[in-house]
């Protein structure tokens, strides 16, 4: 009795059953496009702009809510809300590069008071001396605070110190320079902490309108959707929803 031949295993493809020299010898390689709607203030403003000038072409798309006039607006009072919040950012920055200088320049002047309160005071306590002077001990030695608010505290308790003491005014770093000192420093704290308020506020403005434009934009996406099926892609590549990603 003969055998039957047997056909040979032949290993199998993954996601479908075909042996390996049925495979194909070209795949069209599949299209990939970004997202319909950008992620960033800036894109999402952009692509608002050229949709809204689209739409004021073509009457057939219909929204109950929403007009390309309305759109229009939405697009400006996020400009707006953008551009505030840019310029106040950029306001804040001279502020605090100067608050920067003038930490560095307090903790080079406090070692000229520590030499000097050494000098009068007990040296096996002047842990405890420096302390009545607002300088406080950490791991990087001994200064004024590092925290702001902490530090405009202990200037006013260094002047008040120092003129009990009568400490010298021949001194570079004399009273009137640490008056001067605090003047200026609490000033610019205030004024960069007004700002950074400021700043949070055209933030949240700003992110809010950004909710309000990613609302409209996808109200559109699916009204083109919804009532051009057939050609919904056609017409979402030509009002820039659509970008194949190169």
């Amino acid at each position: 009795m003969s055998e039957t031949p047997q056909t040979p295993n032949l290993p199998l493809e993954p996601n479908n059953n075909l042996p390996v020299t049925e495979k194909a010898t070209t795949t069209e390689k599949k299209k990939r496009y970004l997202p319909m709607i950008p992620r960033s203030h800036s894109g999402m403003s952009l692509l608002g702009k050229a949709v809204e000038k689209k739409w004021q072409t073509n009457s057939d798309l219909k929204l109950i809510w929403l007009t390309p006039d309305t759109l229009a607006s939405k697009i400006e009072e996020h400009k707006i809300a953008f551009s505030q919040k840019q310029k106040k950012s950029a306001d804040a920055h001279p502020m605090s590069e100067r608050l920067g200088e003038l930490d560095e320049e307090i903790n080079e002047k406090t070692e000229q008071v520590k030499n000097w309160i050494k000098f009068i005071e007990n040296k096996s306590k002047i842990s405890a001396y420096l302390a009545a002077y607002g300088i406080e001990r950490n791991r990087n030695g001994a200064k004024l605070p590092n925290r702001r608010d902490k530090k405009i505290i202990a200037l006013s308790i260094l002047i008040d110190k120092l003129k009990e003491t009568n400490y010298p005014t021949d001194k570079p770093a004399n009273i009137a320079y640490w008056e001067n000192m605090l003047e200026e420093y609490t000033s610019l704290y205030n004024q960069k902490n007004e700002t950074k308020g400021e700043v949070s506020v055209h933030v949240s403005s700003k992110n809010e309108l950004k909710d309000d434009l990613h609302e409209m934009l996808t109200a559109i996406v699916n009204g083109i959707r919804a009532n051009f099926p057939r050609k919904a892609d056609t017409m979402l590549r030509e009002w820039g929803f659509l970008k194949e990603n190169n």
